[in-house]
């Protein structure tokens, strides 16, 4: 690797591990949206992946496997979150 890669490496490396403040209120959405994390919904045609969203089925069973509730609210928080991440995952 050239100085060049390796400095992009470390640049990667350092944006991984910037923190930021979550409001206590939505502290148990955001855990919600990282458990499901691997849940999307992707098409792939032509050389690209689109990401349509979760699948809701396969969060509720994963929630429910991990003991981890989910009232309506989470589940509203967590469609507002499947909105922006599917913005900017597509590009938007």
């Amino acid at each position: 690797m050239n100085d060049e890669q390796i400095a992009g490496l470390e640049a990667h490396d350092t944006d991984r591990k910037k923190t930021f403040e979550v409001w206590a209120e939505n502290a148990q959405s955001l855990r919600v949206f990282l458990a499901v994390q691997s849940q999307w919904r992707v098409a792939s045609g032509l050389g690209c992946i689109t990401y349509l969203g979760l699948d809701y089925a396969a969060c509720a069973a994963l929630l429910a496997g991990r003991g981890i509730p989910a009232g309506p609210q989470i589940w509203e928080d967590l469609q507002l979150m499947e909105s922006e991440a599917c913005a900017a995952l597509n590009g938007r």
